[in-house]
C-alpha cells in the first residue's frame, strides 16, 4: 500500500496579499484549493491508495460555505481521503463540532474525528490539553502501522520557547509509542517546519520513521524559506519507504537587496514552474529606488515588499519629525512629517494622511 500525506493548508481568505474574493474566496484561498487540489493529481500519479490531511485543513473553524464546497471539490476524485481534524478546524471536541463536519456527506471523503483504524493507518485527531498525557489512551489497539497525529514533534533542537508545548509530543515519546505498539511509522501535522527522524528500536533491531511532514502552503513570512515546507510525502508499506514531492505553491522569503539580485533568476524559474514568491527585501535608503525598480518590474508571480532598516526607519522618523516642529498647525506638521518619511506600498502617504486625519476627527 502506498498513501500520501499532506498537513496544515490552511484554507482560509487570507488578509495579507489577500486579492479579489471571487465565489467566496480571495487569491490566497484559490491558490491554496490549487495546491490541495494538485497534491490529489500528484498523488493519484504515485499509486497512492488513500490520501491523507493530517490536521488543519482550514484556518479557522467557521469558513464560509463556498470555500468549503471549493475545497471539498478539489478533495474529491478516485483516491479516498482520510480528513483529521485540527486545532484550526475545531471548535470543541463534541461530534461535529468543527468546520469539516459537512465532509462527512461528501463521496471518498472521510473526516477523523475521534480515533480510526483504517488498514494499516491508525489516524488521531488533536485533542486539548498536553498531549503527553492523551496521545497513548488514543491508541486503540496494537496492530501497528501508521500513526497519524496533528501533534509538533520535538527534541533537543527545538527552539526553547516551544519545549513542552501542550500542542507537541516528544520524539522519545513517539519512539517508545512505536516500541509498544509496533508502529513503523509516524506522519505528523501542526507544526509548519518539515523535520525527520529515524529511530533505532533498541532490542528490535528495527527503526520507526518519525515525519512532521510541514505546511503544504507557508501562511506568511513566518514561515520563510523554500527546503522546510511545501511538500506532499508518500510512505510505501511494502519498501518500508518516505519520500517526499516539492508542490509548487506560494513560498515566502525574507533577504535584503544583496539577496533578492543574487536570487532573481531562481525566483523568476520558481514562477514559472507555478510557486508565488512572495519577498520581503529590508534596505536602507540609498537602496529603496534600486528596490522600488525591481518590484514594479517583477513579472508575474513574485510580489515584492520593501521594509526600510530598523536603523534608517528610526533616522527618517527623527528627520521628519524634526522638519515637522517648523510647523504652525497640526495639519501642516502632518504633512511635512509624512512628506519626509518613506512610506512603501502598501500604504501611500494620501492614504496615511487621510487615515490619520479620520482618526483624529473621530476621537475629537
Amino acid at each position: 500500500m502506498i498513501y500520501a500525506f499532506v498537513a496544515d493548508p490552511h484554507v482560509g481568505n487570507m488578509k495579507q496579499h489577500g486579492g479579489q474574493v471571487e465565489v467566496g474566496c480571495n487569491a490566497r484561498a484559490r491558490e491554496v484549493i490549487r495546491v490541495l487540489a494538485d497534491c490529489k493529481d500528484v498523488a493519484a500519479r504515485h499509486g497512492a491508495d488513500h490520501f491523507v490531511v493530517l490536521g488543519d485543513l482550514f484556518d479557522s473553524s467557521n469558513p464560509n460555505p463556498q470555500m468549503v464546497h471549493q475545497t471539498a471539490r478539489a478533495l474529491q476524485g478516485s483516491v479516498p481521503v482520510e480528513i483529521i481534524v485540527g486545532n484550526h478546524d475545531q471548535v470543541s471536541v463534541a461530534g461535529g463540532d468543527h468546520a469539516l463536519a459537512p465532509f462527512s456527506l461528501g463521496k471518498n471523503l472521510q473526516v477523523i474525528e475521534e480515533p480510526t483504524r483504517l488498514g494499516d493507518l491508525l489516524l488521531v485527531p488533536f485533542q486539548p490539553g498536553p498531549a503527553k498525557d492523551w496521545l497513548r489512551e488514543s491508541i486503540i489497539d496494537s496492530e501497528g502501522g501508521i500513526l497519524c497525529i496533528h501533534l509538533g514533534v520535538e527534541d533537543g533542537d527545538t527552539p526553547h520557547f516551544l519545549q513542552g508545548a501542550r500542542d507537541s509530543i516528544h520524539v522519545d515519546q513517539l519512539t517508545d509509542l512505536a516500541k509498544e505498539f509496533g508502529f513503523c511509522a509516524v506522519f505528523a501535522g501542526n507544526w509548519h517546519n518539515m523535520r525527520k527522524w529515524d529511530m533505532f528500536l533498541t532490542d528490535e533491531e528495527r527503526s520507526v520513521q518519525i515525519i512532521q511532514c510541514g505546511t503544504i502552503c507557508p501562511k506568511t513570512f513566518s514561515d520563510d524559506g523554500f527546503d522546510l515546507r511545501g511538500k506532499i510525502w508518500f510512505y510505501d508499506t511494502a519498501k518500508s519507504k518516505a519520500w517526499c514531492v516539492d508542490m509548487p505553491g506560494p513560498r515566502f522569503v525574507r533577504t535584503d537587496l544583496d539577496g533578492l539580485l543574487d536570487n532573481v533568476e531562481t525566483f523568476e524559474a520558481k514562477a514559472q514552474e507555478g510557486f508565488t514568491i512572495y519577498v520581503r527585501v529590508t534596505v536602507d535608503g540609498d537602496e529603496l529606488e534600486e528596490a522600488r525598480q525591481l518590484r514594479d518590474e517583477a513579472p508575474a508571480g513574485i510580489i515584492i515588499e520593501i521594509d526600510l532598516d530598523p536603523t534608517e526607519a528610526k533616522a527618517a522618523v527623527t528627520s521628519a519629525a524634526s522638519v515637522a516642529r517648523s510647523a504652525e498647525t497640526f495639519e501642516e506638521a502632518l504633512d511635512k512629517f509624512i512628506d519626509q518619511y518613506p512610506i512603501e506600498e502598501p500604504g501611500t502617504k494620501d492614504g496615511v494622511v487621510g487615515r490619520i486625519r479620520r482618526f483624529r476627527r473621530e476621537s475629537a
